[in-house]
């Protein structure tokens, strides 16, 4: 029976392997690229030129103009304030840290807390570590594939 428990923890580090070196691609490959690359001189002289000609056009306008254009931003800068207040920015970097953290710790959890839902994922999840807990000394490595759905789910790859 010993026997049998470390073959277990073996073939549950070898799946683990296996999913990290396929997974690892796939987060690189969804790293946003720029669609085109301008050179810092001229992308600095041109942001300027651009900058130039939006301050004579805004100076251009009449007094009326210009006060209802400072009230729309206004407007987007207290509805940007009120989001970020909420907690709304998906591209906080220490959320996804913490997700990620929680998706090997607590898997079920973290894809909830990520999609705001109980989709299928949330209940796969749960059922994968649920039986997984349940049967720990034969099926462990059912709590991986639970970590591995909620970590593609937290970085947006399933």
């Amino acid at each position: 029976m010993r026997h049998n428990k470390y073959t277990m923890k073996k073939l549950a580090a070898c799946i683990a392997v296996m999913l990290i070196t396929y997974i690892q691609p796939n987060v690189k490959a969804a790293a946003v690229k720029p669609l085109h690359e301008v050179p810092s001189a001229q992308a600095d002289s041109a942001a300027l030129a651009i900058a130039d000609q939006s301050i004579a056009d805004f100076k251009a306008l009449d007094k009326k103009e210009k006060k209802s254009r400072f009230r729309a931003v206004k407007k987007l800068l207290k509805e940007y304030r009120a989001e970020m207040r909420a907690g709304t920015d998906d591209e906080n970097s220490s959320g996804v840290v913490l997700l990620a953290i929680l998706a090997i710790l607590v898997p079920p959890l973290a894809i909830y807390l990520k999609e705001r839902n109980f989709t299928w994922k949330f209940w796969l999840s749960l059922a994968l570590m649920v039986v997984g807990i349940i049967f720990f000394s034969s099926l462990a490595f059912l709590w991986l594939f639970a970590a591995a759905l909620a970590l593609l789910t937290v970085f947006d790859i399933l």
